[in-house]
């Protein structure tokens, strides 16, 4: 018997050493110290099935990681009958040694019992453990693929050693949080322990597999049958055929066109073919992909549902964000698409990535928004991943726009419906270094209209572009739970009845509120890179241009900034200097340098100075209070603390409106005090030795030329502040609605930008005036009367005397010039 445990053994080696030579293996987490493993106690590895390519797997991996192995025994004294792995389903092994690494199904119970009889130091720390043999992302009718690939299906031998060999360079080891069974004791009633324990770990396992494989997809055919057999569709078909005189037949073909024109068809093939393909396009455009905060990713996914909400920049936001979680280890979610990108050739492919395809309107149209409806519904309820962007459409400015409520409200209303499976939000930030779209934007923005997507426009937009477009630079923000949004926004919401059209009084509030910490939350994980910090230093100069020396301590300010004064935790900086920006930024052929015998000089000329202010406003709320507290000393050198603060709370809530900032209006006088405190501790500011009040440095200081510079990135806004408050006093209180103000406002813009030479078109961005009028709404400086005309309060003429203590005088005669010959 011993002879033939022997020769196990030496087939077990052989088949590991064979099996090491034709895989590669992921692992994760990345970072071995979020597992939380005490090296001093034993370790067991906990498994789904026993598989003993799985277990070489393991085997190999701890072996290369330097945790114990799952061969070894499990510990000293009666810890030693065990090996240290358990699976939840144990299965007969081919061979003696094989079946000692087996469990019995008694197993887990006894060192239960072990560790409960032995002193206070005797532990086992238990670990999930999962692996995953490729990344498939499959249907239920493709039996073939689904045969050779590790799916939700029990495979034999033979299957799962094509499997290996199709897909062992593409093997997934991730493994969990380990469990304290000695803390597990403490908290739990010993006789229900092992069953407790076993269906925690196999919850824990089928999570980890459902975020990474995504659920059991049923084929899309039979998706949009279901869609049509529930009470919503059917309710709508009657109210179609009543309304337009529709037989039964042509109404239930109208909602199943509408069906097929909107539904995802993940499909294996296409993935791995946009994998292959994205590949090369981004070594062909990018210099690579800059991730953070993937572990908070990996942390949110098992067990939820994840809406992924990104900022929306370019069109290939969502080719990104696929891409990224395809290649660690997630499963690309449903993208919610515009109709428009439904095109030939184009459509099937991104619908065959998990696309759907999406109207931009049809609140008109009852039959469509009951299907849509429904399909966000069942995705949601099935675990299935969804992305879509609250912003509504790709920002032409760099900002992140407001949220728009429709998906949101959809979200919620579904999640009312059931809320068995928790729906987790994950905020995203992505920032461009060199944008593909950008001078399409431009030309959006100073007035011409948007070209329609066509496939002929997009193969010669992309056979156009030459060159490096630099790195991206992809954040995960804080990932945060719906329900407990709820719990905080409508603390009784679980204990009413919600229909399919229920619709509370409550759900327009808290889903604006919803969609404002999406928004804030997508800013915290903002990017700094060398393009929007050289946006920030060179826009902030009147003829676009620095001395190299003043750039580079610019540069290092900001980067000072950031790194005492931070927004977040969850925005990220480059690990450079001023000078490695500038050097970086120069090769990317954004800036240009005139040589100068007393200093060079960098500036920026041509379109690439257009192009500067998207990039620097994708990092303006970042250094957004230091700079409305610098701009307090425009006019005034000296200025006590309570005076900076009134100033710069009064402005505040237009900032927020119009900046996504994070900080609400009560609690930002905090902040304000630690920017002042950060701005005296780098020499920014300094107190006055007898009136302790905050003086500006002398004006010949490199720190007075740095506060100057900072104070800039907020006055373009503070402008467009003073004109709008301006133009509504010219033409009198009750004179204008919302739509003739922000009409004027925009075009009085338009005329400020072209008569001082501002090369930034987003100066007159109307989306700016309009969350302006919002937040004069929301202040409540102005009402709309019963005709709907403007109407202002004496409150308004005091924040206009508070914005005009910020903007220097030769400014202000200037603008009140203009504003005057326009009225």
């Amino acid at each position: 018997m011993r002879a033939f445990q022997s020769f196990s053994m030496l087939f077990y080696l052989l088949f590991r050493r064979l099996l090491n030579s034709v895989i590669r293996v992921n692992v994760l987490p990345e970072s071995l110290n979020h597992l939380g493993i005490d090296p001093e106690k034993p370790v067991c590895y906990v498994m789904e099935t026993h598989s003993i390519s799985n277990l070489m797997v393991l085997d190999i991996q701890t072996k290369v990681l330097g945790l114990p192995r799952p061969r070894a025994v499990l510990g000293e004294g009666p810890l030693s009958q065990w090996r240290s792995v358990y699976s939840l389903i144990p299965r007969r092994g081919p061979n003696a040694f094989v079946r000692s690494l087996r469990s019995d199904p008694k197993k887990l119970r006894e060192i239960i019992e072990v560790v409960n009889g032995g002193g206070d130091d005797t532990d086992v720390q238990l670990v999930p453990a999962f692996v995953l043999w490729g990344r498939p992302v499959e249907k239920e009718n493709s039996w073939f693929k689904a045969l050779f690939s590790d799916s939700w299906k029990m495979t034999n031998r033979f299957s799962k050693l094509i499997t290996i060999l199709l897909h062992g360079r593409k093997t997934l080891l991730q493994l969990s949080p380990a469990i304290s069974l000695r803390e597990e004791i403490k908290r739990s009633a010993l006789e229900d322990l092992e069953h407790r324990l076993s269906e925690s770990m196999a919850q824990q396992l089928n999570d980890l597999r459902r975020a990474t494989i995504g659920p059991d997809l049923s084929h899309r055919r039979t998706l949009v049958n279901e869609l049509l057999k529930t009470a919503a569709v059917k309710r709508a078909i009657v109210t179609t055929m009543k309304e337009e005189g529709l037989d039964k037949e042509k109404a239930v073909a109208r909602a199943r066109k509408y069906g097929n024109e909107l539904a995802a068809d993940y499909s294996s093939s296409v993935i791995k073919f946009l994998e292959i393909v994205l590949s090369w396009v981004w070594n062909k455009l990018y210099d690579g992909v800059e991730i953070g905060h993937l572990e908070r990713l990996q942390q949110a996914a098992p067990g939820n549902c994840l809406i992924y909400v990104p900022c929306h920049r370019s069109h290939i936001d969502y080719l990104l964000l696929s891409y990224v979680l395809y290649t660690n280890g997630l499963v690309p979610p449903h993208i919610a698409a515009g109709i428009n990108l439904n095109l030939p050739i184009v459509g099937p492919i991104l619908r065959g990535g998990g696309a759907f395809f999406m109207r931009r309107s049809f609140r008109d149209n009852p039959l469509y928004q009951a299907i849509f409806t429904e399909y966000l519904h069942a995705n949601f309820v099935r675990g299935v991943s969804v992305e879509y962007f609250v912003e509504g459409g790709r920002s032409r400015s760099g900002r992140m726009l407001n949220a728009r409520p429709g998906m949101l409200q959809m979200t919620v209303r579904s999640f009312l419906r059931n809320s068995e499976k928790p729906i987790t939000f994950v905020p995203v930030y992505i920032g461009y270094e060199k944008l593909i779209e950008a001078k399409t934007y431009i030309s959006e923005l100073s007035g011409k209209s948007k070209k329609k997507e066509s496939l002929v426009g997009m193969i010669r937009s992309f056979l156009k572009l030459r060159g490096s477009f630099g790195k991206v630079h992809l954040n995960f923000g804080e990932p945060f739970q719906l329900s407990e949004m709820l719990d905080r926004e409508q603390p009784d919401w679980r204990t009413q009845q919600y229909s399919t059209d229920y619709r509370p009084d409550w759900l327009k509030g808290v889903v604006n509120n919803l969609g404002r910490e999406v928004t804030q939350r997508i800013n915290e994980a903002a990017a700094l890179n060398p393009v929007n910090l050289s946006a920030l230093a060179l826009l902030s100069m009147p003829k676009r241009a620095m001395g190299e020396t003043e750039m580079a301590r610019q540069i290092d300010l900001f980067l000072k900034l950031f790194n005492h004064l931070p927004y977040s935790s969850s925005s990220t900086a480059p690990n450079m200097t001023g000078k490695e920006v500038i050097d970086y930024v120069e090769r990317t052929g954004m800036v240009f340098r005139r040589e100068h015998p007393m200093g060079d000089v960098l500036y920026l000329e041509g379109p690439e100075s257009l192009l500067m202010s998207y990039y620097r406003n994708n990092a303006l709320h970042l250094f957004i209070l230091p700079s409305l507290v610098a701009s307090c000393f425009t006019n005034k050198r000296e200025l006590s603390d309570d005076a900076v603060l009134s100033v710069c709370m009064a402005m505040y809530p237009f900032l927020q409106q119009e900046l996504s900032l994070r900080t609400p209006p009560e609690g930002v006088e905090e902040e304000l005090k630690r920017c002042i405190q950060g701005l005296l501790d780098m020499g920014l500011l300094v107190r006055h030795w007898t009136t302790n009040e905050l003086r500006r440095p002398t004006s010949t200081t490199m720190e007075a030329m740095q506060l100057r510079v900072l104070s800039e990135l907020v006055r373009p806004m503070l402008e467009r502040y003073y004109m709008a408050v301006f133009l509504l006093k010219q033409n009198g209180s009750g004179s204008l609605t919302v739509d003739e103000f922000q009409d004027r406002m925009q075009k009085l813009a338009q005329r400020v930008a072209m008569l001082f030479e501002l090369n930034s078109p987003d100066y007159f961005d109307k989306s700016l005036f309009r969350d302006f009028t919002q937040a004069l709404l929301d202040q409540e400086l102005v009402v709309e009367n019963d005709e709907d005309k403007l109407v202002y309060s004496e409150a308004l003429q005091i924040f206009n005397n508070d914005t005009k203590a910020l903007l220097n005088q030769q400014l202000r005669h200037s603008l009140h010039q203009v504003v005057g010959e326009d009225a």
